[in-house]
């Protein structure tokens, strides 16, 4: 059995998916999307996703 890596697209990075689209269509990928950092936190916590892509703020 393969194993399905996880990705959480955290924070309104919709145009990250769609750029690359034909990456996160593989099978083997399966994708949750966040519209917070509280929710994301609370999805990686009960998914231990592989991979977390996130826009971050700096001042």
């Amino acid at each position: 059995m393969k194993y399905i890596k996880k990705i959480l697209i955290a924070n309104d990075i919709k145009s990250v998916i769609e750029k690359e689209e034909s990456f996160f269509n593989r099978k083997n990928i399966r994708i949750f999307n966040s519209s917070s950092n509280e929710e994301a936190f609370s999805i990686h916590k009960t998914e231990k996703v592989d991979l977390i892509i996130t826009h971050l703020d700096t001042p």
